[in-house]
């Protein structure tokens, strides 16, 4: 999937086919666990740092295949699993406005204890910068209700092992062994990642390893990564183009209860408002009241279900779009318009590797499309929008227009139930109406 807005180009109808995406049972939500979820979304991630598709996941294999090369406790071993897919989810709350300081974050960048040192302000804004998302991950990651280990490697993978910290007052235990394995995992993978060639790569991968031990990383963690990666498993398993599939196996817990499942999806929701400066909770209500307008216009109670979670996730693509459009208050250039109206797109691919999600990602692919054919990403016509996918962006401009924001202020619900019906027959189905407004009266907003 690319990940540079200035080389897409708008998809058409003819290659978006609702039939790849659509599946037998839509009864309800699926039964997942945290770790297939994270797997899957953690691509959404990579597209907040602008890193190419698969880092995060890359990551994670390399941290899981150094914490069973040094036989670590299971619970430790899930924990590298979980520290590497999420050690930069931080990057989808913190805002950069330098386009340059997100290309800084590499870990083999410049910036740190010398940094420090010589005063150079440009280095310590980097720094500051870094930490900002360190503490961001590791605080979405309790919120994701994991471990305290988990949050420690999230917030601490850019420290070295040579003494530098860079999140000084953390009030817990440095160092411990998943903390150093997912940050010795981000810095092999990152370097790694600028060569093309997987038999360079494979070729070159000690010597990296070599270089960086006693000063980057710990040199027992280096010992298990070079045993690691002279085995034939661990390139295969980096440069499978289904590594997710496997990745989503690592977590042994059980499946999530479906109520635990919608908080999870709203947390990835909060910080995709945070990323778009909308008001805290804008995902989340967007998703409560496509759930009753599902409800109102007669879906069963599993459906409804699949199309709150898709209301949640509806947005999670535009972590790949610049949070310079994202927050730009004047009307947006027709360049910026293409690479704005890919998010649906972004989202669509991430959401349908989820296993029993393909309708809901199909849904979100189509959140933006109108019964006129003037929608986007594939300009789809009547019966071709699905109208799961109607009642969410429904549901997304009535909260959207009833929400303050910087250049207007907030409409009456009234206000936005006129502007709501006007789009009938051209951006909605008309039909889908008295759903809706039985939802804002069953719900107290009118």
């Amino acid at each position: 999937m690319p990940s540079d807005p200035q080389y897409l180009e708008t998809v058409r109808a003819g290659s978006l086919d609702g039939a790849l995406y659509l599946e037998d049972d839509l009864s309800g939500l699926p039964a997942l666990t945290r770790g297939a979820v994270l797997t899957a979304l953690s691509r959404a991630f990579d597209l907040a740092e602008n890193r190419r598709p698969g880092h995060a996941q890359r990551v994670a294999h390399i941290a899981l295949s150094v914490a069973q090369e040094l036989h670590l406790p299971s619970r430790q071993v899930e924990e590298a699993f979980f520290g590497g897919l999420l050690h930069d989810v931080g990057m989808a709350s913190t805002i950069f406005t330098d386009p340059d300081q997100v290309s800084s974050l590499r870990p083999m960048s410049p910036y740190g204890a010398d940094a420090e040192r010589d005063g150079n302000t440009t280095h310590t804004h980097i720094a500051e910068a870094v930490a900002t998302h360190c503490i961001a991950g590791a605080r979405t990651a309790r919120k994701l209700g994991l471990s305290e280990g988990v949050a420690a490697a999230i917030e601490q993978h850019h420290d070295r092992w040579s003494g530098f910290h860079l999140v000084q007052q953390t009030g817990r235990e440095r160092g411990g062994w998943v903390s150093r394995i997912v940050a010795a995992s981000d810095r092999l993978e990152s370097m790694i990642d600028h060569d093309v060639s997987p038999l360079l790569v494979r070729r070159r991968g000690p010597e990296l390893i070599s270089e960086m031990s006693g000063i980057e990383i710990d040199p027992r963690i280096a010992e298990a990564m070079d045993r690691a990666a002279r085995q034939d498993e661990f390139w295969l398993g980096l440069y499978d183009n289904e590594m997710h599939v496997q990745l989503m196996m690592v977590d042994s817990s059980d499946a999530l209860p479906p109520g635990d499942l919608i908080d999870m999806l709203g947390v990835v929701s909060d910080v995709v408002d945070d990323r778009g400066n909308r008001p805290r909770g804008h995902g989340r209500r967007v998703a409560d009241l496509s759930r009753v307008i599902a409800r109102e216009h007669g879906m069963s109670e599993g459906r409804t279900a699949l199309v709150e979670a898709a209301a949640l996730l509806q947005d999670l693509g535009t972590l790949g779009v610049p949070v310079s459009l994202m927050r730009k208050p004047d009307i947006l250039t027709v360049d910026e318009m293409a690479a704005m109206q890919m998010h649906p797109t972004y989202a669509r691919d991430i959401v349908s590797e989820l296993p029993g999600f393909g309708a809901v990602a199909w849904w979100i692919g189509c959140h933006h499309e109108r019964i006129d054919g003037k929608g986007y990403p594939g300009m789809l016509e009547e019966e071709e929008v699905p109208v799961e996918a109607q009642i969410i962006g429904m549901a997304e401009v009535f909260i959207a227009l009833t929400s303050e924001r910087s250049y207007r202020p907030a409409m009456t619900a009234e206000d936005a139930m006129e502007v709501i019906r006007g789009l009938g027959s051209t951006r909605f189905d008309h039909r889908l109406l008295p759903g809706f407004e039985m939802a804002l009266a069953s719900l107290d907003l009118v």
